[in-house]
């Protein structure tokens, strides 16, 4: 699959540099000019997702069929935009916290902004997407959201800030897109997940392909397990 390019001409607009660590583990900080081609769909997450008791908000990961690894999130939320893109035939690759995208303010402050999510559409081209319900967006991240749409512009790549997903709507293709249904070989209609924080901590859950709403095996939530060593 090759990956769209775009040329971009000199005065097009503000110049904005990108900071990312490739599949690799290598440090990239390049002007968004030279990094039109690069896949960040297999980049790293620039940031580590954070979870501590009592916070509020929900970072975990989630198994992607797309990707046949595991996709980073902050928030439920989130997680239902990964669960998404799973989903999406026309979406091949999914990465979380994919760069730091960098810029100049109208007052020379040096600004930065990770975006949540970077996919690789089946026909080369790429989609950044912030997720953050409208209700939620106060002016200072308004604009950070615009400066992000207008250096994707710039790349020749889609930029989508995307809000709540009707409950209806979520409920009904997650009995769909199970990623374990998804797997090669998978034929039973039921089986079983694990819901994995970012700490390493997981409880086995009943898939919700296989009831309404998920519940824990047994019908009692067990002790959390530690999956790390």
């Amino acid at each position: 699959m090759a990956v769209a390019v775009l040329n971009l001409e000199p005065g097009a607009g503000p110049r904005f540099f990108l900071e990312f660590t490739g599949a690799d583990g290598t440090q990239h900080r390049e002007p968004l000019a030279a990094c039109v081609t690069e896949r960040f769909e297999n980049a790293l997450p620039v940031r580590s997702f954070q979870w501590a008791k009592g916070a509020s908000h929900f970072p975990g990961s989630w198994w992607s069929s797309t990707t046949g690894d595991h996709v980073g999130f902050e928030s439920w939320l989130e997680r239902d935009h990964v669960m998404v893109m799973d989903f999406d035939p026309a979406i091949v690759g999914i990465a979380s916290q994919p760069f730091w995208l960098h810029w100049l303010d109208e007052d020379g402050r040096a600004r930065r902004h990770a975006p949540d999510f970077f996919a690789r559409r089946a026909d080369g081209g790429g989609l950044v997407v912030d997720v953050r319900p409208d209700d939620r967006i106060p002016a200072q991240d308004a604009e950070v959201f615009r400066m992000t749409a207008m250096a994707c512009g710039q790349a020749g790549w889609e930029f989508r800030r995307a809000g709540r997903i009707d409950p209806v709507v979520r409920s009904r293709r997650a009995c769909r897109f199970c990623p374990a249904r998804r797997r090669p070989g998978t034929r039973s209609r039921s089986c079983r997940w694990h819901i994995t924080c970012s700490g390493g901590v997981s409880w086995p859950a009943t898939c919700p392909s296989c009831s309404a709403l998920p519940r824990w095996h047994g019908g009692s939530r067990p002790e959390p397990r530690s999956d790390r060593g």
